[in-house]
């Protein structure tokens, strides 16, 4: 019911993460099945005005992460948000 200074601190990886894990690993964080309590946590987040303004996208995070970290090896599971993300599956006008 709080937003405290460990939201605020844990965010920005979060959404990184689930960004870089789909991308990279086909790994969804975002599945509400099988991580209810992260993704409530998530929801609460993103219903704040103020987070929502600070929020990046996938694109952006997936591109900065390896110039930070150096190579982030891609594993077959990941192929399809890597298509959507990179434009593969892009249709225009964009929505």
């Amino acid at each position: 019911d709080r937003f405290s200074l460990i939201d605020i601190m844990f965010m920005p990886y979060f959404e990184r993460a689930v960004a870089s894990l789909a991308y990279f690993k086909g790994f969804n964080i975002r599945d509400r099945e099988a991580y209810p309590a992260i993704n409530a946590w998530l929801d609460a987040m993103d219903s704040r005005p103020s987070v929502r303004a600070s929020k990046s996208d996938y694109y952006s995070h997936c591109k900065d992460l390896p110039p930070q970290i150096g190579y982030c090896s891609s594993e077959s599971d990941g192929s399809q948000i890597r298509n959507e993300v990179d434009g593969g599956a892009w249709g225009f006008p964009l929505k």
